[in-house]
């Protein structure tokens, strides 16, 4: 039970980071675009 835990909490976490650079890498594109439109 230990070790499953372990793997679970594991995938659990490299998912979640997944999810988390996708939503910065894609608020930092808009950052980006916005800047561009400003000039």
């Amino acid at each position: 039970m230990e070790l499953a835990g372990k793997i679970f909490l594991g995938a659990f976490t490299l998912i979640f980071a997944c999810i988390i650079a996708g939503f910065i890498s894609a608020w930092w594109e808009t950052r980006q675009r916005d800047k561009d439109k400003k000039g």
